[in-house]
């Protein structure tokens, strides 16, 4: 009996779906096509719990300072013609973009990297600035781009991650098959729209291209369907960039900030476990998952898992299956799945995934809550199959209950909360591989999984907490846990940092420059884990406007910004002032004696933000001479001085008089009735001067 056989609707579904992929022979004319957001083969993030793969540090990076036209950096650079047949290339501006904006909207600024990139990569942007493109509008799009061919049939074919600000018809994922004088492009997934200053990483690891855009995985997509397709997949290549303006838009449109490679994730460790605490769309924590290819050429890669509330949920209608490659576990392994939600469908765990292959493999302890006598031991087949039962029973499927299925050389043996419940000798097939899980329907999830070498249990680290629970780059963090000794690695939200192993149980880290909010991991040599809570990275204060923007000595001022809370210290051009914190986005603050013009500053526990503008102090009016020196009543005056204008009263040894401001330096006053010998005084702004004769 064949699982996918007993739910036909669904699967004609899925076949219904992979069909509308639309190959397109002009990529950027707004035609619909493609999946929709919560497609197979991946799903727009829609978590909270942010989890980033851990890359090593970049082979390669530039932040494009200078200008230079085509872009080459001293020979770094090649471009990519096949897109661009009027010859659109990069220029260097202070970032990266089109150096020519040709109709008809077919030319394309790329270029691709010349250093040695792994097989197993990743290309990243910085958007500096992409215009805004509305539905139906062609517009200016921005992309990193993944397995870069650099030579024969297939020569500037890749995968790239395409976006715009707005809802542009090409916010997609794509697949881009070149020739050298013509392409396709080809959507795989559909993602939400660029920003200005979004961090975009795109990932090709083995068969699988994921993209991470500000430290949060937003989508997953197996590539192995597209070996039965008309155009192959790309399993080597380098990386690069793309960028396009249509005619009449600004070049700046189009504006790359910074870009930078590097090699992809690697495994570590050998055993991991999960609560599914938190939430994420897809199930990332900490580049841990990846989908399975589903059947190649008729259907569409899994689109995997989403958790929350507890739960490990799959996201695709029928079946849904995702592998484990954060770590490389022995041949002689397991998996285990807590049961969650088991009113219907089925579902458990997988083991000896082959995760370079470009369809579905492994052995799957399969329990089928919609017909219980279905339940057993399953294969899954590179073709999309899953052949069996090859050895059924019944089972009582029970919530909360554990269901573990071993593999020992060709020995699979099943077991319910530490009892053996029976073992099967399989043909063979799939000596070694992945550990991961396996559903059927929505409605069959998990609570909890663990997996790997039989042995890592027990010696795999844990985190149990960390104190303090926030705190700004910097910031010395003890984590504790179990299982430490040996720890290699240490990183906030996947972000390296300093630490010191200070016992078995405990760690000294330090919150590492670039951290943002996410868990805490340790890897040490049994594995890695991964906190269930975020350390919140407390962002650098930013001031982004203050008013007013001038005064004398004593004016009240009001500073907008972020992160201001704890500030304890302002300044006003250096000269410290006092203050009041009103909010995390507000500072009152009043201008000190003897503070000079120049900028502001705000110190805060994160850091120390100053203005980009500077605070203009208005000095005391001073005299400095007055002509004639003496007369009558009537008689008028010039008085010289400085910072006169706004002067709000003129008195002769204390008698006021009429007066008029001709400039910041002078004035002209009428000696008034009842004055006597004595001298003159000028009242302004920012105080009243006298002067120093009468």
């Amino acid at each position: 009996m064949n699982l996918v056989e007993r739910d036909a609707a669904c699967w004609l579904r899925r076949m219904g779906r992979s069909l509308s992929a639309l190959v397109l022979g002009t990529l950027f004319l707004g035609l619909a096509c493609g999946r929709g957001a919560a497609g197979p083969g991946g799903a727009t993030a829609q978590g909270s719990s942010p989890a980033t793969a851990t890359a090593q540090a970049p082979i390669a990076s530039s932040n494009f300072v200078g200008f230079e036209d085509p872009l080459s950096e001293n020979g770094a650079w090649v471009a990519l013609t096949t897109m661009a047949p009027q010859g659109t290339r990069f220029e260097k501006n202070n970032g990266a973009l089109p150096d020519s904006a040709i109709g008809p909207s077919t030319n394309h600024a790329g270029a691709r990297t010349t250093a040695a990139v792994p097989t197993d990569h990743y290309s990243e942007i910085v958007v500096g600035h992409v215009g805004l493109t509305n539905p139906g509008q062609i517009g200016p799009y921005v992309a990193p781009l993944v397995r870069v061919q650099t030579s024969g049939a297939s020569i500037d074919s890749d995968y790239m991650w395409w976006g715009t600000q707005g809802n542009g018809d090409d916010n997609y994922l794509y697949r881009i098959d070149a020739n050298g004088t013509s392409y396709t492009a080809t959507k795989l997934l559909p993602h939400p729209p660029f920003n200005d200053g979004d961090r975009v990483r795109l990932i090709a690891r083995g068969p699988v291209i994921y993209g991470i855009r500000n430290g949060v995985r937003e989508f997953i997509y197996n590539t192995g369907e597209d070996l039965n397709k008309v155009h192959i997949s790309y399993s080597t290549g380098t990386t690069g960039m793309l960028a396009f303006v249509p005619v009449g838009r600004p070049l700046t449109d189009a504006t790359i900030a910074s870009w930078a490679t590097g090699p992809a994730p690697v495994s570590s460790g050998t055993w991991a476990s999960s609560t599914f605490a938190g939430t994420e769309n897809p199930l990332d924590e900490g580049d841990r998952w990846y989908p399975l290819p589903f059947q190649n050429g008729a259907g569409a890669p899994y689109s995997g898992f989403k958790k929350s509330g507890g739960l490990a949920i799959g996201l695709d209608p029928s079946h849904n299956a995702s592998g484990v490659w954060s770590i490389a576990p022995p041949a002689k392994q397991y998996s285990e799945v807590t049961l969650g939600t088991v009113a219907s469908g089925g579902g458990g765990p997988l083991v000896r995934i082959d995760r370079a292959n470009n369809g579905q493999t492994g052995w799957l302890l399969f329990l089928f809550a919609d017909n219980p006598g279905g339940s057993g031991i399953y294969k899954l087949t590179p073709d999309g199959n899953f052949t069996g039962p090859l050895f059924s029973f019944t089972p009582t499927i029970v919530a909360g209950d554990k269901w573990r299925l071993t593999a020992d050389g060709n020995t699979l043996t099943a077991s319910r909360n530490g009892v053996a419940q029976f073992t099967y000798t399989t043909d063979g097939s799939y000596p070694a591989g992945d550990v991961g899980i396996e559903a059927y329907t929505p409605a069959f999830t998990f609570a909890a999984w663990e997996g790997g070498d039989p042995a890592g249990a027990t010696t795999s680290p844990t985190i149990t907490g960390f104190t303090p629970s926030s705190g700004p780059v910097g910031t010395n963090v003890t984590i504790n846990g179990t299982n430490f000794t040996g720890a290699t690695a240490v990183a906030f939200n996947s972000v390296s940092a300093s630490f010191t192993v200070t016992s078995a149980t405990a760690i000294q880290a330090t919150v590492p420059a670039g951290a943002t909010t996410g868990p805490l991991s340790v890897t040490a040599p049994a594995g890695t884990a991964t906190s269930s809570t975020a350390f919140t990275v407390v962002p650098p204060p930013t001031i982004t406007s203050f008013a007013p923007t001038s005064g004398p000595a004593g004016t009240s001022v009001t500073i907008n910004g972020t992160s201001f809370t704890g500030a304890t210290a302002v300044a006003f051009n250096g000269v410290s002032a006092s203050f009041t914190v009103t909010s995390d986005t507000a500072i009152q603050a009043t201008v000190p004696a003897g503070a000079t013009t120049g900028p502001l500053s705000v110190t805060a526990p994160a850091g120390t933000a100053t203005s980009s503008a500077a605070f203009t102090v208005v000095p005391p009016p001073t005299i400095t001479s007055f002509a004639p020196t003496s007369g009558p009543a009537g008689t008028s005056v010039t008085i010289n001085g400085t910072s006169l204008t706004g002067a709000t009263a003129v008195a002769f040894n204390g008698v006021s008089a009429s007066f008029t401001v001709t400039s910041a330096t002078a004035i002209q006053a009428t000696v008034p009735a009842g004055a006597t010998t004595g001298p003159l005084s000028v009242t302004a702004p920012a105080g009243t001067a006298t002067s120093s004769t009468a």
